[in-house]
């Protein structure tokens, strides 16, 4: 075998497991929080961090900070050149420099006419929209945020009974794909975030007049599957799923048959090929233990593994020195041998990988033990 790679996955920052498709408070979860800085800004809307700038969104304008709070760019009219007439902006988020919007027409408490706008994010000039699917159910937008595994955009609805039951999911070139249903269902969603393979929610779902606090919610996206996602995908989840229990070493041999790079070339497979990829991807993020991937064809893997792997060894094909000590370990010491077994020969005449060799031993072996 010329190629082993070995991964030991990225311990998650927040690795609490929840069930498929559950979204719920963390029980007794307690954390404290120490103010370290205030930076005033502009807008109170939304918020993303592309770790250089800070951009803030009002429901009418779009800002940009540097990370000392100065104000680097503004954009008073985001919605000039808009494709649908809007007037509000529910929330932001940053990718591949790139402000994605979510934006609508909101009066008394309704939206309508949901798009994703797209600016620039180093100018924040408005550079394109996506097509919103009314037959979602989608009501409004009041949370938004880009997965950049799979490459999707989500959006949440903070009214409607039924809008604010799901999440919504788009491509990044506007094609809706589908929502999400929340069980057990919670109320008034008001934001979205992704990290690590899940999205994270907020939700004003405490009653103030009871002194109840709002709600952080945590939901395991790659555990949601749709009716369009296959067998492969549910058995390499529950695979992830029980090793995480079992604290087991994860071997995968031949990898790069379900490690495989992600594609657009519109083949009847591919979006039954590119979710197994970014399901993986989404598994070997959250995954804390020892996995470990074998393969003859590292380009055919998709290359975002490769930043999610510990070490990488390669072991190239063995000299002749290399050969010999292989035929000589190979062969059980007790093993009786003719005298014109000559293992130098054997590794200078014949160029074997080490599996070639153990087959041919293996070959002698049965041969031998007919005579």
């Amino acid at each position: 075998m010329k190629g082993l790679f070995a991964s030991l996955a990225m311990l998650c920052a927040l690795c609490v497991a929840l069930p498929a498709a559950q979204a719920k408070p963390l029980p007794g979860a307690k954390y404290t929080y120490t103010l370290k800085s205030v930076m005033p800004v502009a807008g109170r809307q939304g918020v993303a961090c592309d770790g250089k700038f800070i951009y803030v969104s009002c429901s009418k304008a779009l800002y940009k900070y540097d990370m000392n709070g100065k104000l680097v760019a503004e954009n008073k009219n985001p919605f000039e050149g808009y494709s649908i007439p809007s007037n509000h902006i529910g929330d932001i988020d940053v990718y591949n420099g790139e402000i994605y919007v979510g934006a609508e027409n909101f009066m008394d408490g309704v939206g309508k006419d949901i798009q994703i706008a797209i600016h620039d994010a180093n100018t924040l000039k408005f550079k394109r929209t996506f097509k919103f699917e009314p037959k979602s159910g989608q009501e409004e937008v009041s949370g938004i945020t880009v997965d950049p595994v799979k490459k999707t955009v989500w959006m949440c609805s903070w009214v409607g009974e039924e809008s604010g039951r799901h999440l919504y999911e788009y491509d990044l070139k506007g094609n809706y794909l589908r929502k999400v249903h929340l069980q057990p269902v919670p109320q008034w969603v008001q934001g979205v975030f992704y990290y690590n393979g899940s999205l994270f929610m907020t939700a004003d779902d405490g009653t103030a007049d009871d002194n109840e606090p709002d709600n952080l919610y945590r939901v395991d996206i790659s555990k949601v599957v749709d009716k369009y996602v296959g067998e492969t995908e549910k058995s390499l989840s529950m695979i992830f799923r029980e090793a995480k229990k079992c604290n087991v070493v994860l071997f995968f041999d031949e990898c790069d048959t379900i490690f495989a790079k992600r594609s657009d070339d519109g083949g009847s497979n591919q979006s039954s090929n590119n979710n197994k990829t970014a399901l993986l991807l989404q598994e070997m993020e959250a995954y804390d233990g020892v996995c470990v991937l074998a393969t003859n064809y590292k380009h055919n893997i998709d290359p975002a593994f490769f930043r999610r792997m510990k070490y990488i060894v390669e072991f190239q094909f063995p000299n002749p020195d290399t050969r010999e000590m292989l035929w000589r370990t190979t062969v059980p010491k007790t093993t009786p041998l003719g005298e014109d077994v000559d293992f130098r020969f054997l590794a200078e005449r014949f160029e074997f990988a080490g599996g070639n060799i153990k087959n041919c031993v293996l070959n002698a072996a049965f041969l031998a033990a007919a005579d």
